[in-house]
Formats: structure tokens, C-alpha cells, sequence
């Protein structure tokens, strides 16, 4: 598989102590263990939302999250314009058209909260919106489970420099400058699939190989989103177990829950 071309990051970190919910709170039973392979990736129209041109990785893998979603519950597949794209990226990231000062990437955190809180008019029965919760960034089974039951986990890397030039993703051994998280920055993505050696990331309007090693060394922010009524379907899983009225009302204590919820 060719990996997709090359565009912009821009996934800052969060401030420390941002509080996150975690998932494994709201399961009301445990989830049974994931499949060993699992592919949610093929057949996607993913997109760029406008990721090379702009740092907006946070916005962009959201709303391939909402392309993946709506297409495999069987519908036409909700997708956002450029001109939505850069104004959500204004609400969370500060970004004004015609600034390119102002391009400096957003937060997870601030992404997922706003996607909560306020969502995205993208039909004109309602507004798209989710609610979201942690996982732990190292724990492979959770990963595993969130593409299981969610479709996809939404992800926080800090890119080192050799990824820049790698077809798959893969950690190097040593301590060479190339190789140290963050060296090329801060990248939002989605894993979407999975097998015992590597992950589907979704990123730059395709898929980026990577191996779970990768993710052991580069990952630190991982999330599990959903949207109530719009997972899956027949053709898929609904997370059933989860809680989600006490995980809204605990976003809601938050502030990053709206009325909508």
C-alpha cells in the first residue's frame, strides 16, 4: 500500500491536568476482547480537509471519523466543506483565513469538547455531535476495542523526523535526533484498522502503515468517540454497553456537553 502523500501537523498537547473522562468507567460490562485483525479502513472515502494546505490534523480526523461512521451505518457519508472545516478550526485552534500566523494547530481536548458541546451542521435534520472519553495512549487492547465497537480511535503522536521519509511507520532503535518524539511535531490521526504487526492510520486523506511498536513509542493521547444512534447499523457493532447518559452528564459538569446531548 502506498502511503498518502505528505501534509501539514498541527496537533498541539494539552495543558497539563485537562481533564478527560475515561472510557473504561462507562462500560457497564466488559467489552469482549477484540478480534486479532480487524479492518474498518478499506473502502472509506477519506479525505484531506484541507490538511495540506493547513495544520488542522485535530479537525481533519474528526471529520474523517464522521465520513467513516455515516458510510458504514449504510447512508451517504457526511462530509464537511473547506469552508466548515476552516471554521471549526477558527473556533478551536484561533485560525483566521488570510492570517498565516494564526495557523498553529489546537488541542484534542478543545476539538473533542467543542465536538460535544456545540457539533457541526452538516444535514438539515439536526447537528452532528459526540460524546467522547480516554483511553490509555499505551494500551494496545483498548485501542483494539475502540476500533471494535466505535469504528476508530482518535489519536495524539508526537511524529519523530524519520517518519518523514519512512513508508511504514516504525520506531528505530537508538537515540539519534531523528528519532525522538516530537522531533517533526504533533500529528492527529485515526487508527481504523488493525493486525497483530501493524495499524491503518488515517491521515493526509488516506492510509499511513504503522506498527504497533510506533504507537508504544510516539502515541500519547488516545480517545474513543461516539455518536449516539449513528453507529453502524446492521452491517456493524453497536457498543450497547456503554453508559452513555452518565458519561454526557459528566461531560456536561465539564462544560463540554450542550443542550443537544
Amino acid at each position: 500500500m502506498v502511503p498518502p502523500a505528505r501534509g501539514r501537523l498541527g496537533r498541539r498537547a494539552p495543558p497539563p491536568g485537562t481533564p478527560a473522562p475515561r472510557l473504561a468507567r462507562y462500560l457497564r460490562a466488559a467489552p469482549p476482547p477484540a478480534p486479532a485483525r480487524l479492518d474498518r479502513a478499506t473502502g472509506i472515502g477519506w479525505r484531506m480537509f484541507c490538511n495540506d494546505r493547513l495544520g488542522c490534523c485535530t479537525i481533519a480526523a474528526l471529520a474523517n471519523a464522521i465520513v467513516q461512521r455515516t458510510q458504514l451505518g449504510g447512508g451517504t457519508p457526511l462530509v464537511m466543506d473547506d469552508a466548515t472545516v476552516e471554521h471549526c478550526y477558527g473556533i478551536v485552534g484561533g485560525y483566521v483565513p488570510g492570517r498565516p500566523e494564526t495557523d498553529a494547530g489546537a488541542v484534542e481536548t478543545d476539538v473533542l469538547g467543542w465536538f460535544a458541546r456545540e457539533g457541526v451542521r452538516l444535514r438539515p435534520q439536526g447537528v452532528e455531535c459526540g460524546v467522547w472519553a480516554r483511553l490509555a495512549a499505551g494500551d494496545r487492547e483498548a485501542i483494539r476495542q475502540a476500533v471494535q465497537l466505535f469504528g476508530s480511535a482518535y489519536l495524539g503522536l508526537d511524529l519523530p523526523r524519520r517518519a518523514q521519509t519512512q513508508t511504514v511507520w516504525e520506531p528505530v532503535a537508538g537515540d539519534d535526533a531523528l528519532d525522538r518524539p516530537g522531533s517533526w511535531g504533533g500529528h492527529a490521526v485515526l487508527v481504523a484498522g488493525y493486525d497483530e504487526a501493524e495499524v491503518s492510520l488515517i491521515t493526509w486523506g488516506g492510509v499511513q502503515k504503522a506498527s504497533w511498536a510506533f504507537l508504544d513509542r510516539y502515541c500519547d493521547e488516545a480517545y474513543a468517540v461516539f455518536a449516539p444512534g449513528e453507529w453502524l447499523g446492521p452491517r456493524g457493532t453497536s457498543p450497547g454497553d456503554l453508559d452513555f447518559a452518565t458519561l454526557a452528564g459528566d461531560l456536561r459538569a465539564l462544560g463540554q456537553v450542550g443542550a443537544h446531548q
